[in-house]
């Protein structure tokens, strides 16, 4: 199997991936903003290299230890594949004084102050890749968004983009909904509702259909 000829239509299909819920802090979203399948990863990153990638990088913000080989990671395409590594580089000028300026107000809007940038660089390619990934190509994680009021942010990392838990929550579900409209145990619902992982930021996603204009 290629996942690449399944990706491809899903960039045309008309989902809308809203945020229903939000009753604790998180610096990526806010409730009512909207997502199509264009912007629902970094820069155009393929999707199915995006999910692989996620387990790696969640290890890297927490410490984990990992040796090379394990933050060495392959898109799950047989043909025209493409190797990614995953690495954390310093932050720039511009971050570290957003981390002071954080740091100076975590009293008032407490947030995370990160260390450095989460990247995904490619450094192998087998054949032409379906999605135009070229060798040195480095995408970045959203670092997320200094929370300033519930629905008020300040973009501190790349232009927003969806919580990377949450698309790996969302991603195992994308074909089932394309062709169904529906997810398991959803029982038919008109739309179906997608929980962060985060319990302390309780936010829910709806995943629908878009509308046809009148």
């Amino acid at each position: 199997m290629n996942p690449c000829k399944y990706i491809s239509p899903l960039e045309f299909s008309r989902v809308v991936f809203k945020c229903v819920r939000k009753d604790g802090r998180c610096g990526y979203h806010k409730k009512g903003q909207e997502y199509r399948f264009s912007n629902l990863t970094p820069e155009g990153l393929c999707p199915e290299a995006y999910h692989n990638l996620y387990y790696a990088s969640l290890g890297i913000l927490f410490n984990a230890k990992f040796e090379e080989k394990q933050l060495t990671v392959k898109c799950p395409a047989e043909n025209n594949w493409v190797v990614f590594r995953a690495g954390f580089e310093k932050l720039n000028l511009r971050f570290q004084i957003l981390n002071v300026v954080k740091r100076v107000l975590r009293w008032l809007f407490p947030g995370q102050i990160y260390q450095g940038r989460l990247f995904w660089e490619v450094i192998k390619i087998n054949g032409e890749c379906p999605r135009g990934h070229l060798m040195g190509l480095r995408f970045y994680i959203n670092m997320g968004n200094f929370q300033i009021t519930r629905n008020l942010l300040f973009p501190l990392g790349q232009a927003r983009g969806l919580c990377p838990a949450i698309f790996d929550n969302f991603f195992p579900y994308l074909y089932t909904w394309r062709m169904s409209k529906t997810v398991p145990c959803s029982k038919g619902s008109p739309s179906v509702l997608i929980q962060c992982p985060d319990h302390k930021a309780n936010i829910t996603f709806e995943i629908k259909e878009e509308e046809n204009e009148a």
